[in-house]
């Protein structure tokens, strides 16, 4: 099992991380996809 914390995920530092279980983008910082639906789900028009 792999972990990541967000340190150099992108780039070389994929080479080091075989499977992610989850989000990428939460991953990296904030979770794109799942920050869009909350927000879709509250009334907010996201694109």
């Amino acid at each position: 099992m792999a972990l990541a914390s967000g340190y150099a995920i992108q780039g070389l530092g994929t080479v080091f991380v075989a499977r992610i279980d989850g989000s990428y983008s939460g991953i990296r910082g904030l979770p794109l996809f799942e920050t869009a639906r909350l927000l879709q789900e509250c009334g907010v028009g996201v694109l």
